[in-house]
């Protein structure tokens, strides 16, 4: 496995294609990924289900389905470490909303955070957004509202 994760880490950093990558997964990770899943239905017969190693096995193989894709798709990623840690702070958010005092709080810091959040995924600073559109935006005609929307908008967007 540690090596799966060092030809992804090749692959992201030589930017390969999407199908330069498909290729090599397929070529250099696919045979080992079935060896692999080869070894574990035969450990699976030799060990006890209830024992940690037959609790590992079985696991890894109820899982299986959910790792084929990643031969197939590209766009599919050996870990979900980064989907993790895009969507921590919605987690750590949805907490902070249950004490926001109302339910009208609540909304309000709901629409905040996902302006955050919405600015930062699209690499823009949230402070300079937020302080362009209390700014501007209020002055704004409703047929140029669109500017202020990502990806249109550019900081100091006229």
């Amino acid at each position: 496995m540690r090596q799966w994760y060092k030809l992804e880490s090749n692959a992201r950093e030589n930017q390969l294609s999407p199908e330069d990558k498909l290729a090599m997964r397929r070529e250099n990770i696919a045979p080992s990924m079935e060896a692999f899943k080869e070894w574990m239905l035969e450990q699976a017969i030799q060990v006890l289900p209830k024992s940690p190693i037959g609790v590992a096995i079985s696991y890894a193989l109820n899982q299986w389905p959910f790792l084929e894709p990643f031969l197939n798709d590209p766009r599919v990623d050996l870990s979900n470490i980064l989907i993790e840690n895009a969507i921590r702070p919605v987690a750590l958010g949805r907490k902070i909303f249950m004490f926001a005092g109302s339910h009208q709080a609540a909304q309000r810091t709901a629409i905040i955070y996902s302006i955050i959040a919405t600015s930062k995924m699209h690499d823009c600073d949230p402070f300079v957004y937020i302080k362009e559109l209390l700014t501007k935006l209020p002055a704004t005609k409703q047929r140029d509202i669109e500017k202020y929307l990502f990806p249109q908008w550019v900081p100091g967007n006229k």
